[in-house]
């Protein structure tokens, strides 16, 4: 989940534009090549090993960002 939370953001306009993006790009290339990104999913520290890798020291707090804001529409949903 924190893989997906992470690319929370990403706009898809440009290749590793930003930190999100290069998250979202790493998800799809393991398509291509599921060996370079299939270890992340043995595990939560290995998935945010990962993010870390792609978005760099503040991968985390990215990452919850984006489970907030998960967290805030599904709520959103939930009242309306």
């Amino acid at each position: 989940m924190a893989g997906f939370r992470a690319q929370r953001g990403a706009a898809g306009t440009a290749l590793g534009d930003t930190a999100q993006q290069r998250v979202a790009d790493a998800f799809v290339a393991n398509f291509d090549d599921p060996a370079r990104l299939l270890p992340a999913f043995g595990g939560v520290g290995a998935m945010r090993a990962a993010v870390r890798d792609q978005m760099g020291e503040s991968g985390d707090l990215r990452a919850l960002g984006g489970l907030f804001a998960v967290l805030g529409r599904q709520v959103a949903n939930a009242v309306a």
